[in-house]
């Protein structure tokens, strides 16, 4: 086969249009700092960067659910370290309502204290965390614990357990509910 001029020619424009294409795209990549533009340039490349953002995101989401869980389950350890305190003064009054020797007036102060005992543990029942109460249930938008005209307590609440998935296969329960608080064996 004879190579003439007009082959040689033909050979040597071919070869800079694709040196020049190659080098426009390389341009391309720098300049917008991604390393494809369309998912022809580098389908296995587009399919790792899909995954990868998938990833990123389910990362993101567990790491915000973990916060959130987080903040609920402080909210409540506060709440049950104020309940245990006011359930320790509860007994002290108790023993020393016991005790026999106090004076009517004694054991008056003694019920007045024990009814603002109550009271309060009404409130620490119906502590919120973001707007929710947090011994609820999945009832989280209404105050648990009530207290009835007679005194005595009544639940108005679920046994639902909030749960976090904080991790591909994690998933961390964030609440008591007051039952299993107030309740014996609960």
């Amino acid at each position: 086969m004879r190579v003439t001029n007009n082959m040689l020619i033909n050979n040597l424009k071919k070869n800079l249009n694709m040196g020049l294409g190659r080098m426009q795209r390389v341009h391309n990549q720098m300049s917008s700092g991604k390393r494809f533009s369309v998912p022809s340039d580098d389908p296995v490349g587009v399919a790792r960067s899909l995954k990868l953002r998938a990833d990123l995101n389910e990362n993101r989401q567990f790491k915000k659910n973990a916060e959130d869980a987080l903040s609920w389950l402080e909210t409540t350890e506060t709440a049950l370290m104020q309940i245990k305190e006011v359930l320790q003064r509860a007994r002290e009054l108790a023993v020393q309502g016991a005790n026999g020797v106090i004076s009517t007036e004694d054991s008056q102060k003694i019920a007045e204290e024990a009814a603002q005992l109550r009271d309060q543990l009404v409130s620490l029942g119906n502590s919120t965390y973001v707007g929710k109460h947090i011994f609820a249930g999945y009832r989280t938008d209404r105050a648990p614990v009530e207290l009835n005209a007679d005194g005595s307590l009544s639940y108005s609440g679920d046994t639902g357990q909030i749960m976090y998935q904080v991790g591909v296969s994690d998933i961390l329960q964030a609440n008591l509910t007051a039952p299993d608080i107030f309740e014996a064996g609960g």
